[in-house]
Protein backbone atom coordinates (compact mmCIF):
# COMPACT_ATOMS: atom_id res chain seq x y z
CA UNK A 1 0.00 0.00 0.00
CA UNK A 2 2.82 2.39 0.77
CA UNK A 3 4.47 1.83 -2.50
CA UNK A 4 1.13 2.41 -4.36
CA UNK A 5 1.09 5.66 -2.15
CA UNK A 6 4.59 6.74 -3.15
CA UNK A 7 4.20 6.11 -6.89
CA UNK A 8 0.83 8.36 -6.72
CA UNK A 9 2.38 11.11 -4.28
CA UNK A 10 5.91 11.04 -6.55
CA UNK A 11 3.48 12.54 -9.82
CA UNK A 12 2.48 15.55 -7.56
CA UNK A 13 4.41 18.96 -7.93
CA UNK A 14 7.30 18.18 -5.51
CA UNK A 15 8.18 20.05 -2.88
CA UNK A 16 12.04 20.42 -0.62
CA UNK A 17 9.77 19.73 2.03
CA UNK A 18 7.12 17.18 2.83
CA UNK A 19 3.93 18.35 1.79
CA UNK A 20 2.45 14.60 0.83
CA UNK A 21 1.64 12.29 3.97
CA UNK A 22 1.54 8.71 4.67
CA UNK A 23 0.31 7.22 8.04
CA UNK A 24 1.54 3.81 8.87
CA UNK A 25 -1.06 1.94 11.99
CA UNK A 26 1.19 0.53 14.44
CA UNK A 27 1.42 -0.60 17.51
CA UNK A 28 3.96 0.24 20.34
CA UNK A 29 6.38 -2.47 22.12
CA UNK A 30 4.85 -2.13 25.19
CA UNK A 31 1.54 -2.47 23.17
CA UNK A 32 2.41 -5.83 21.60
CA UNK A 33 3.47 -6.86 24.71
CA UNK A 34 0.84 -6.83 26.74
CA UNK A 35 -1.86 -7.63 23.71
CA UNK A 36 -3.73 -10.58 23.68
CA UNK A 37 -3.50 -10.37 19.85
CA UNK A 38 -2.34 -13.07 17.57
CA UNK A 39 1.58 -13.26 17.34
CA UNK A 40 0.74 -12.67 13.40
CA UNK A 41 -1.15 -9.51 14.34
CA UNK A 42 1.69 -8.42 16.90
CA UNK A 43 4.51 -8.98 14.66
CA UNK A 44 3.30 -6.99 11.99
CA UNK A 45 1.85 -4.09 13.83
CA UNK A 46 5.34 -4.00 15.18
CA UNK A 47 7.14 -4.53 11.92
CA UNK A 48 5.25 -1.15 10.49
CA UNK A 49 7.66 0.53 13.11
CA UNK A 50 10.52 -0.55 10.57
CA UNK A 51 8.99 0.11 7.93
CA UNK A 52 8.29 3.60 8.46
CA UNK A 53 11.67 4.47 9.59
CA UNK A 54 13.14 2.78 6.35
CA UNK A 55 10.41 3.85 4.21
CA UNK A 56 11.27 7.53 5.06
CA UNK A 57 15.28 7.01 4.94
CA UNK A 58 14.75 5.30 1.38
CA UNK A 59 12.10 8.39 0.28
CA UNK A 60 15.07 10.99 1.52
CA UNK A 61 18.02 9.21 -0.28
CA UNK A 62 15.83 8.73 -3.46
CA UNK A 63 15.21 12.84 -3.23
CA UNK A 64 11.79 12.54 -2.81
CA UNK A 65 11.83 14.80 -0.05
CA UNK A 66 8.23 16.27 -0.81
CA UNK A 67 7.02 12.86 1.10
CA UNK A 68 5.88 12.08 5.04
CA UNK A 69 6.03 9.07 5.96
CA UNK A 70 4.81 8.87 9.89
CA UNK A 71 3.51 6.29 11.94
CA UNK A 72 0.30 6.35 13.66
CA UNK A 73 -0.69 4.97 17.25
CA UNK A 74 -4.03 5.20 18.10
CA UNK A 75 -4.00 2.95 21.14
CA UNK A 76 -6.80 0.73 22.26
CA UNK A 77 -9.94 1.83 20.93
CA UNK A 78 -13.19 0.69 21.97
CA UNK A 79 -14.49 -1.03 18.69
CA UNK A 80 -16.69 -4.30 18.47
CA UNK A 81 -13.52 -5.99 17.18
CA UNK A 82 -11.89 -5.36 20.47
CA UNK A 83 -14.51 -6.56 22.48
CA UNK A 84 -14.94 -9.66 20.38
CA UNK A 85 -14.10 -12.56 22.25
CA UNK A 86 -12.97 -11.08 24.99
CA UNK A 87 -13.30 -12.17 28.39
CA UNK A 88 -15.17 -10.73 31.07
CA UNK A 89 -11.80 -9.56 32.27
CA UNK A 90 -10.49 -8.27 29.34
CA UNK A 91 -13.61 -5.68 29.16
CA UNK A 92 -13.10 -4.64 32.30
CA UNK A 93 -9.47 -3.39 31.82
CA UNK A 94 -10.44 -2.13 28.19
CA UNK A 95 -13.06 -0.10 29.83
CA UNK A 96 -10.41 1.49 31.50
CA UNK A 97 -7.35 1.78 29.00
CA UNK A 98 -9.55 1.99 25.83
CA UNK A 99 -10.87 4.83 24.04
CA UNK A 100 -14.15 5.50 22.14
CA UNK A 101 -13.17 6.10 18.48
CA UNK A 102 -14.78 9.47 18.42
CA UNK A 103 -12.61 10.57 21.00
CA UNK A 104 -9.50 9.36 19.59
CA UNK A 105 -9.99 10.77 16.18
CA UNK A 106 -11.21 14.13 17.57
CA UNK A 107 -7.52 14.05 19.39
CA UNK A 108 -5.35 12.46 16.49
CA UNK A 109 -6.80 14.77 13.40
CA UNK A 110 -5.15 18.00 14.86
CA UNK A 111 -1.71 16.14 14.81
CA UNK A 112 -2.31 14.73 11.94
CA UNK A 113 -3.08 18.38 10.26
CA UNK A 114 0.11 19.78 11.88
CA UNK A 115 2.61 17.00 10.91
CA UNK A 116 6.05 18.66 9.37
CA UNK A 117 8.47 16.22 7.78
CA UNK A 118 8.87 12.76 7.98
CA UNK A 119 9.13 9.59 10.29
CA UNK A 120 7.48 11.36 13.19
CA UNK A 121 5.26 9.00 15.48
CA UNK A 122 1.64 10.70 15.82
CA UNK A 123 0.43 8.36 19.16
CA UNK A 124 -2.86 9.34 21.05
CA UNK A 125 -1.57 9.24 24.10
CA UNK A 126 1.63 9.17 25.89
CA UNK A 127 2.14 5.81 27.17
CA UNK A 128 2.56 7.05 30.63
CA UNK A 129 -1.15 8.19 30.42
CA UNK A 130 -2.04 4.76 29.75
CA UNK A 131 0.28 3.39 32.58
CA UNK A 132 -1.68 6.00 34.89
CA UNK A 133 -4.87 5.56 33.80
CA UNK A 134 -4.43 1.57 34.91
CA UNK A 135 -2.60 2.31 38.66
CA UNK A 136 -5.29 5.15 38.94
CA UNK A 137 -8.12 1.91 38.36
CA UNK A 138 -6.06 -0.07 40.81
CA UNK A 139 -5.88 1.93 43.90
CA UNK A 140 -9.51 3.91 43.37
CA UNK A 141 -11.02 1.14 44.78
CA UNK A 142 -8.68 0.61 47.88
CA UNK A 143 -8.82 4.79 48.88
CA UNK A 144 -12.39 4.54 48.28
CA UNK A 145 -12.88 1.80 50.82
CA UNK A 146 -10.24 2.85 53.46
CA UNK A 147 -11.82 6.08 53.27
CA UNK A 148 -15.58 5.01 53.93
CA UNK A 149 -13.92 3.30 56.75
CA UNK A 150 -12.52 5.84 57.79
CA UNK A 151 -15.50 8.02 57.89
CA UNK A 152 -17.74 5.06 59.88
CA UNK A 153 -14.71 4.89 62.47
Amino acid sequence: MSAEAVRLMATQSPSSKAIYHIFNMGFSSIGAAFSRSAVHHKASKRGVAELTHFLSGELKSAGLSSIGVHELSPGLVLTHLLLQDASPDAKKFFSVVAESPEKVASTLLPKIRLITGSNRLVRYQPLVMTFFRVLLSLKLPFIFDWSFHKLQN
